[in-house]
């Protein structure tokens, strides 16, 4: 970097700095979002003089980069940082064509894939429909025979946004997502990538946790059985990010279970969410730490043994310390999601005065429905109309008459999604509050971001982007 200067030998100088942002970018050491600074003012730099029109090859190799770094960026605006990302690959993608650089132009739709995947703004149903097309176009390239191991982490991907797709059916979706996830366990072997087979099992079994067919308890007990295999080869010691994502998944199946003793299923996932969080810790790891302290919450609101009234108070403090990661700004849809958690709490608590309690719950259900659309998310503002006429039925302060009027007008607008041929469990029971919800971290840590690329190695290196 002494001899070599930009204005002297500009292209010697580019080289360095793209590869310099790659060093950081891959540093394991020191302060995350800091070395992911370094790496994207490196970047920039090299982008001085690797111009679209003079180093079309060069140009968009670093724009790929800045990219995988904006998506990786723990600090700053998230949905602002992963719409740099996908600026960054669409802009790679002007010179990275299907046609003359196959193997580039698929990698690129593959990251750029996974920032759709990511990207908490805008409809989530369009993202993610983007996403699917995008790994779609990559699966063109990355063949099973070809290219195994990129195939793999392409139908992983594909798998994790059709688990985590909105829109269309439900079943379907799950299922297509299934078969992704088992075509990527043909080449991810427990033996030769166990680290890879160990995200795939994780997300499979998620996605058949997840079916709203077959027998709910055999699934989940399958799930279970899977991530602790999966933990074989994850060990807090050798992979502790991977490590603490299998505990918080194997948390996520114990609450779900429907069979065997509730309170020592309860009590299971309490301890695996508690093991999480002894490595991810909000500093490092904000979103997982925040998804597995809503996750801890809706445990701690489940457990039917010891103090309710204690267990409820640890919950809501755990919901509101995921809402110091989960705002509205930067996580609309987790925002909505706590906030739900935190309004069903309120009124479950034995302690305290009553009307303040159904009052700041009737708060957090309509802070919900700001996110939570009839037409963006039918399921979740349904659900949430549902609580909000619960609480206010309830409700012992105030006009009774009016507080009567407006249980009656929520309870209505659930139905309007909740039909008796679609939903008829939840149709037959408009009024009883729903659950806090537990989310698993297996679709948003899906989608793998393929590493940066320097001058001098011209190999893609698939790494994982930690997130939830």
């Amino acid at each position: 970097m002494r001899l070599w200067t930009e204005r002297d030998f500009p292209q010697d100088w580019a080289g360095a700095q793209n590869n310099l942002g790659i060093a950081y970018a891959e540093l394991p050491t020191g302060d995350r979002s800091e070395n992911l600074g370094r790496a994207i003012a490196c970047f920039k730099a090299a982008l001085r003089v690797r111009t679209e029109r003079d180093s079309p090859q060069d140009w968009a190799m670093t724009q790929n980069n800045l990219g995988a770094a904006y998506v990786r960026l723990p600090a700053g605006d998230r949905s602002e940082n992963l719409q740099r990302a996908i600026e960054c690959y669409e802009a790679a993608l002007r010179v990275r064509t299907e046609h003359d650089v196959p193997q580039d132009w698929a990698m690129t739709q593959n990251n750029l894939g996974a920032a759709y995947v990511r990207l908490p703004a805008g409809d989530r149903s369009e993202n993610l429909r983007r996403a699917v097309s995008s790994f779609e176009s990559t699966l063109r390239v990355w063949t099973e025979q070809e290219s195994p191991q990129h195939w793999a982490t392409a139908q992983h991907n594909l798998g994790a946004a059709c688990v985590a797709l909105p829109a269309g059916d439900r079943t379907q979706n799950l299922r297509r997502a299934i078969a992704c996830f088992k075509a990527a366990l043909r080449v991810r072997t427990e033996h030769d990538f166990p680290q890879d087979w160990a995200s795939t099992q994780d997300n499979l079994v998620g996605a058949y946790g997840s079916l709203p067919s077959g027998d709910r308890s055999e699934n989940l007990n399958h799930a279970i059985a899977c991530f602790k295999a999966a933990l074989r080869a994850r060990t807090k010691h050798d992979f502790p990010h991977h490590w603490a994502k299998t505990q918080a998944n194997l948390g996520a199946a114990y609450v779900g279970l429907p069979t065997g003793d509730r309170s020592e299923n309860v009590s299971r996932a309490i301890a695996c969410f508690r093991a999480a969080l002894q490595v991810w810790i909000e500093s490092d790891f904000p979103q997982d730490w925040a998804m597995t302290q809503n996750n801890l919450g809706a445990a701690y609101g489940s457990l039917p043994k010891g103090d309710r009234g204690r267990n409820l108070k640890r919950a809501i403090v755990c919901y509101k310390a995921a809402l110091r990661v989960r705002t509205k700004h930067d996580f609309p849809r987790d925002w909505a999601g706590t906030q739900n958690n935190l309004g069903n709490a309120y009124p479950s608590l034995p302690t305290g005065d009553r009307g303040d309690n159904l009052g700041r719950a009737i708060a957090c259900f309509e802070a919900a429905l700001r996110v939570w659309t009839e037409r963006d998310f039918p399921q979740d503002w349904a659900r949430t109309q549902n609580n909000l006429g619960g609480a206010y039925a309830n409700l012992p302060t105030g006009d009774r008459g009016d507080n009567l009027r407006r249980a009656i007008d929520c309870y209505e607008a659930a139905l309007r999604v909740r039909t008796e041929r679609d939903f008829p469990l939840d149709w037959r029971r408009p009024r009883t509050t729903s659950a806090s919800s537990v989310r698993t971290c297996q679709p948003a840590t899906a989608a793998t971001v393929c590493g940066a690329r320097s001058t001098a190695t011209r190999r893609p290196h698939a790494g994982s982007t930690p997130s939830e």
